[in-house]
């Protein structure tokens, strides 16, 4: 609009209620293809080591990171997660059947009162 119209963007942001900070907002987060392979590689040498794990030893390493940023790469970016097994002792965990209505729920509404009126 302030191309277009020739207007401020001071105006331009008051006319949409729009902050002026969101309009020139630029994102300043770094491109981490090394730290992402290095993560990779770690995650596949390691097969056990979940995030907690890999932060520490890429601490130890030298690499400038946290662990907020070691589970976004591991978990949402990069896809890779722990593969839990199951015990093949442990019985298998039967599913909920929620459709399941228990028949003295509805037989109780038809039940006389202590008084001798019923429901």
């Amino acid at each position: 609009m302030a191309e277009r119209f020739g207007l401020s963007q001071r105006r331009v942001c008051r006319l949409l209620t729009l902050d002026r900070n969101t309009l020139r907002y630029c994102r300043r987060r770094q491109e981490d293809a090394a730290l992402r392979t290095r993560i990779r590689e770690i995650a596949e040498s390691k097969r056990r080591y979940g995030c907690p794990r890999i932060y520490v030893r890429l601490r130890r390493e030298g690499w400038p990171v946290n662990h907020k940023k070691v589970e976004r790469l591991y978990y949402r970016d990069e896809g890779l997660s722990l593969r839990r097994r199951r015990c093949p002792g442990s019985p298998c965990p039967s599913p909920r059947n929620q459709d399941v209505v228990m028949p003295w729920t509805l037989s109780m509404t038809g039940w006389p009162m202590a008084g001798g009126s019923s429901v």
